[in-house]
């Protein structure tokens, strides 16, 4: 049992017999090219639609059967691995596939598919390709942009203090502060710069994301990217100079563009994972301006059973009204809520699926916001107006944007 694995290198290796999957889009994609028949196990979104094109419409997988109770049984578990293991239709389908797969990417992979589209572009059509806007963590299409000679700019999503301690893997080696695996030589708290937040060690982007071999993982492909992106002629960031004047200053060739809202102008949100519950607005006009406390934590935060009711007995205790986003998969528990909870805080607490959090924290009523301080979240707060109490459940930014909230770097 490992905590993290590199799945490509794990479902190439000869050993692989099916795998067992979430059936996430990524997941699907690497199970199919490397020939793998499936076992699928969605859990919310567009992975249900993944497991009908496995079992259903690909053929090279098995859905499991659900008992009354709602589980899957180690007996169905165990019945249905035999089923796979030994259906050769769909072992051979899954090596169709797999063929298939390794036809459409053709030589040079993804990369060689884009040079081909630009080329073609460029050859056939007056308006030319003269720049290209890639993500910073898709260093190859920089790497593309540099070989076929087109200008080309790598875009941050994130905060720019995080973007400036990756940036900065090299000085923190040869200051001592991790060794060349990206492991802290010592729990320490340590700054950039006086004007930058400190930073924990044992909160490093990728000190922080699993077991030993997982970070390694993300710690190299970090110390790649940032030698691949010296090719960019600029680096843009979501973000505002008078957010993060400290991290500008560190970094002078990142140029803010932010902050870029999910929707500006309160329009309909580009897409999201579950129906929105627009009633909830209904109910915070008829609240006190500044009165409301908005509780959401993203799209991909999950709590124990525990934690989750200390933050509802917490909301109760608050005597406060609130408004509070819990997506359907929050908590691992089928009634996670304390018991009596929703009746004792009757209309004074709204529950939603999924809400407008621009329209939301846009609102009159809204007094605080208690985050995971994703830096989406982070932006619309500060565009907002509103307080944060920074509730950080995820590594990846959070504890930057914390730092930033709870110290006050921002005033």
């Amino acid at each position: 049992m490992v905590g993290w694995a590199p799945q490509q290198k794990v479902l190439s290796h000869p050993s692989i017999a099916c795998f067992l999957s979430h059936c996430g889009w990524n997941s699907t994609m690497e199970g199919v090219a490397n020939g793998a028949p499936f076992l699928c196990r969605p859990y919310f979104a567009d992975q249900f639609l993944n497991e009908s094109y496995i079992t259903e419409v690909w053929k090279v997988g098995l859905k499991f059967n659900r008992s009354e109770s709602g589980i899957i049984t180690r007996e169905e578990i165990k019945n249905k691995e035999e089923q796979v293991l030994s259906g050769e239709n769909i072992v051979a389908r899954a090596s169709e596939f797999k063929e298939r797969a390794m036809k459409s990417a053709g030589e040079g992979g993804l990369a060689g598919k884009v040079e081909d589209l630009i080329n073609r572009i460029n050859t056939s059509e007056d308006e030319k390709i003269t720049c290209v806007i890639a993500d910073r963590s898709m260093g190859w299409a920089i790497g593309l942009a540099e070989k076929m000679k087109i200008p080309r700019a790598a875009f941050w999503p994130a905060a720019a203090a995080q973007l400036s301690m990756i940036s900065s893997i090299q000085n923190l080696i040869d200051d001592g502060i991790i060794d060349n695996d990206g492991t802290p030589l010592k729990n320490q708290m340590f700054q950039l710069t006086p004007a930058m937040p400190a930073v924990n060690t044992a909160n490093l982007i990728w000190a922080c994301v699993g077991d030993f071999t997982t970070q390694k993982i993300v710690f190299d492909y970090m110390v790649e990217t940032n030698e691949i992106v010296k090719a960019a002629d600029w680096i843009v960031c979501n973000s505002v100079y008078d957010l993060e004047p400290g991290a500008f200053t560190f970094a002078p060739n990142v140029l803010p563009i932010g902050p870029l809202l999910a929707s500006n102008r309160l329009g309909d949100t580009v897409g999201h994972f579950w129906p929105e519950d627009s009633s909830c607005l209904k109910w915070l006009d008829q609240q006190p301006p500044k009165s409301v406390i908005y509780v959401a934590f993203g799209s991909f935060t999950v709590f124990d059973k525990t934690q989750f009711q200390e933050l509802a007995l917490g909301l109760e205790i608050s005597c406060r009204p609130f408004l509070w986003v819990v997506r359907p998969d929050i908590v691992n528990e089928t009634n996670a809520y304390p018991d009596g909870f929703q009746e004792r805080i009757g209309t004074r607490g709204r529950l939603v699926g999924w809400t407008s959090q621009q329209k939301v924290l846009s609102h009159p009523s809204i007094a605080c916001f208690l985050s995971h301080c994703g830096w989406n979240s982070t932006l619309e707060s500060v565009c907002n107006g509103s307080l944060s109490c920074a509730g950080h459940t995820l590594p990846i930014n959070s504890l930057t944007k914390a730092t930033f909230v709870m110290f006050g770097k921002w005033d």
